[in-house]
């Protein structure tokens, strides 16, 4: 079984979940947007900054914080 570490998508008022499934994940992953899961993909897969995403997007580095936010919180939603 492949696992994948969470600690970068959890609020720090939350119990850590030290460890989750890559399938646990792609399932929670359907929960997301395209936009959303293409931003969760180039920050953690891919290792992008928030600069690159969004000359890539064409929206601000701002835009991308706050679209990979809410893509987190859905994350934890599904995953808790």
């Amino acid at each position: 079984m492949v696992l994948t570490e969470v600690s970068t998508i959890r609020a720090d008022d939350e119990p850590p979940m030290d460890w989750i499934s890559r399938t646990q994940l792609t399932t929670a992953r359907h929960c997301l947007s395209d936009r959303e899961n293409r931003i969760i993909e180039l920050s953690f897969y891919a290792g992008w900054k928030n600069r690159e995403i969004a000359r890539r997007m064409g929206v601000t580095e701002g835009r991308i914080s706050q679209i990979r936010a809410n893509a987190l919180a859905k994350l934890r939603d599904n995953l808790t």
